[in-house]
């Protein structure tokens, strides 16, 4: 398992962390690219070795734009799967979404990796065959009850588990991931926190508690690609990256906690009052 070493920073304390993926890629069926040509006129077998990206045949150590794709059966040999044979499955689900259960909204989002990250608007479209009141009553039945619909539906060449939630003006809908795309998280065995230290952390997570918590934060590395992009077409020398400073080691935790929570305080103190924002009120 790749194995990505950082540093967790909490205000003054920084902590040695190791990052692992919690989940896995998405890939049921991989097909692989393969070089089609024909290499038995009697039998019409095809040479079916592998092309990578670079369209080269290692088998017939050849560069080629001659490909089909299949998948593999044995080391290194593959059964060819075309176009026109995957056309004829029969998925129950291509162009619908087939709504099987529903549940408390609490429980999917609850378990955020479930959660694919992909999320879809799902709203009647302009010229709908159906009546308009049947659609407004399921996105109604579900924000009354405060549940989700769990469904499935076709998309991208696979078939899909989504949970459908009422919103505003329909629905969205989320792609969930499948029970073996979610990994275990490692038993690791962590020591009892000092309990004088446990309050005083309480204190900072209060702190830096918000009940509107800011989240439109920029991508500064995608913001330093383009300032970098722009600076060299208008022949600007790029200065290099300051070295940020070496993180302190944690010496003494309870004083390194007690400066985090002072320092909290007093930019809290500094900083203008906000305005409170008016909350939404759930979609009725």
């Amino acid at each position: 398992m790749a194995v990505i070493n950082l540093k967790l920073q909490f205000g003054m304390i920084m902590v040695d962390a190791a990052l692992m993926k919690a989940t896995n890629d998405p890939n049921p069926v991989e097909f692989k690219r393969l070089h089609g040509t024909v290499t038995n006129e009697k039998t019409g077998d095809k040479c079916m070795g592998e092309t990578g990206v670079k369209s080269y045949c290692k088998k017939c150590n050849v560069e080629t734009n001659d490909f089909t794709k299949g998948l593999e059966f044995k080391k290194g040999q593959y059964i060819e799967i075309t176009e026109e044979e995957l056309k004829t499955l029969k998925v129950p689900t291509n162009g619908v979404i087939a709504i099987q259960e529903t549940t408390d909204e609490d429980f999917i989002f609850s378990q955020p990796m479930l959660f694919s990250g992909r999320s879809y608007f799902l709203q009647p479209p302009a010229k709908e065959k159906f009546p308009p009141e049947s659609f407004a009553l399921l996105r109604e039945g579900l924000a009354d009850k405060g549940r989700v619909a769990i469904g499935r539906t076709s998309l991208y060449g696979r078939e899909h588990t989504v949970a459908l939630q009422a919103s505003e003006h329909g629905f969205i809908m989320h792609l969930l991931r499948y029970p073996n795309e979610i990994r275990q998280e490692q038993q690791t065995p962590l020591p009892t926190p000092n309990p004088k230290q446990l309050a005083i952390c309480n204190m900072v997570m209060d702190a830096m508690y918000s009940d509107n918590p800011k989240l439109d934060y920029s991508d500064s590395w995608a913001d330093g690609v383009i300032n970098l992009k722009n600076d060299k077409l208008a022949g600007v020398a790029t200065m290099p990256a300051a070295t940020p400073a070496p993180a302190t080691p944690v010496s003494n935790l309870e004083d390194d906690l007690r400066r985090t929570l002072e320092a909290i305080q007093a930019n809290k103190a500094k900083a203008p009052e906000a305005k409170p924002k008016k909350k939404k009120g759930k979609a009725a």
